[in-house]
C-alpha cells in the first residue's frame, strides 16, 4: 500500500493488485453527526445530488459517460462519512476521473433538480420508516444512544428534510468537502499514469478546517 500526501493535506492511498479494472473511492469525513438536528438528512441529500448536473456535466452526461465506459459508480452515507465509489476499465480512467472529480468539487446545483431529488429522498425515507424490518434498527439506536446524533437515522426525517434548502445544502458541502477531510483510494490495475492523473486532480482541492465530534456514550442498561 502506497500513500501520497498532497501539499493541501489530502491523502491518496494506492493498492496495486492483479485485476482487469480500477477501483476508486473518494471518502469525505462528514455525515449526519455533523448536521444540526433540525436539518437531519443534509448528507443524504448531498449523496443524491452528487450525480446530478454540475458546472461541467449534466446529470445525463454523468450517467452516460460512466455507463458507456463499461463502469459503474455509486455513493453512500454513514454517520461520519460520504463515500463515492467507482469501478472502471483502466483505458477509460482519464474520462471517468474527470467526471468523478467534477462531482466532488461542484458547488452549484439546479433548483429544479434539487427539489425533484428531495422528493425522491423523502419517498425513500418514508418507505424506510414504514418497513418494520428497517425501522427496528432505528429503535435499537434510540435505545443505545437516546435522542442524539447517533440516535437519529442518518437518512433524516421527512419533517427535517422538508426544511432543507438548496443554499444550506451547498454551504454544508463546501464546508466539509475539503482536502484535509478527504481520502482517495485506488486499487486494482493502477498504473503510474493513473496515479499521476489522480494526484493532479486532487491537488487542486481547497484546504479548510476539519470538524470532529466526540463519540456519544452508550446508555445501555439504564
Amino acid at each position: 500500500m502506497q500513500c501520497f500526501e498532497l501539499s493541501n493535506g489530502l491523502k491518496v492511498y494506492v493498492d496495486k493488485r492483479e485485476s482487469e479494472t480500477v477501483g476508486m473511492a473518494i471518502a469525505i469525513g462528514v455525515g449526519s453527526l455533523y448536521e444540526d438536528p433540525e436539518k437531519r438528512g443534509l448528507s443524504h441529500l448531498i449523496e443524491h445530488m452528487l450525480f446530478k448536473s454540475n458546472e461541467k456535466y449534466s446529470a445525463l452526461e454523468i450517467s452516460k459517460i460512466i455507463e458507456y465506459s463499461g463502469g459503474e459508480a455509486n455513493a453512500f452515507i454513514s454517520y461520519d462519512a460520504i463515500i463515492i465509489v467507482a469501478e472502471v476499465l483502466p483505458d477509460v480512467y482519464s474520462r471517468v476521473i474527470d467526471v468523478l472529480y467534477s462531482m466532488y468539487v461542484n458547488n452549484k446545483y439546479l433548483e429544479k433538480e434539487f427539489e425533484d431529488e428531495k422528493h425522491v429522498v423523502l419517498t425513500e425515507v418514508k418507505k424506510y420508516m414504514n418497513n418494520p424490518e428497517d425501522w427496528i434498527s432505528y429503535l435499537g439506536l434510540i435505545a443505545l444512544f437516546g435522542k442524539s446524533d447517533y440516535g437519529d437515522p442518518c437518512t433524516g426525517y421527512p419533517e427535517t428534510l422538508e426544511n432543507i434548502s438548496l443554499d444550506e445544502t451547498l454551504e454544508f458541502k463546501e464546508k466539509h468537502f475539503i482536502a484535509e477531510n478527504t481520502v482517495v483510494v485506488l486499487t486494482g490495475a493502477v498504473s503510474n499514469k493513473i496515479i499521476e492523473e489522480t494526484l493532479k486532480y486532487f491537488s487542486n482541492v481547497p484546504s479548510g478546517k476539519v470538524y470532529r465530534k466526540k463519540p456519544v456514550p452508550v446508555r445501555a442498561g439504564k
